[in-house]
């Protein structure tokens, strides 16, 4: 699979996993520089969190969690970000297994997660 379609196929997995939380979650349109981040989700108190999402097997967590947050400054929305993360599904070879297993974590800012447990 090429990657750009593994891509867009882990953000629309993403998307659909928000909806079945009740959420609204939707994906956002790629705008090359001015690209805002893959998915937005909106809780229901009507926060809206952009997700950067990246599917692959290496990831330095730190500059892409930072470039994710630049980017979504660098941008007009039309909505109010509360906050971002930086999602990121990995896959792993399994002994015994043909396909591999993706593992997917979520990364937000200490200060997000402080505000999110303390509501």
């Amino acid at each position: 699979m090429k990657p750009k379609d593994q891509g867009t196929r882990n953000e629309t997995a993403l998307v659909n996993k928000a909806k079945k939380h009740g959420l609204k979650a939707w994906r956002l349109a790629e705008g090359g520089g001015n690209d805002p981040g893959d998915v937005a989700i909106e809780t229901a108190e009507g926060d809206v969190y952009v997700v950067e999402c990246k599917h692959r097997q290496q990831l330095s967590v730190h500059n892409e969690f930072e470039k994710a947050a630049g980017k979504v400054k660098g941008v007009d929305h039309p909505f109010v970000v509360a906050g971002v993360a930086l999602q990121w599904k990995r896959p792993f070879r399994v002994e015994g297994q043909e396909r591999r297993v993706n593992k997917e974590v979520m990364v937000i800012s200490v200060d997000e997660w402080l505000e999110l447990i303390s509501r």
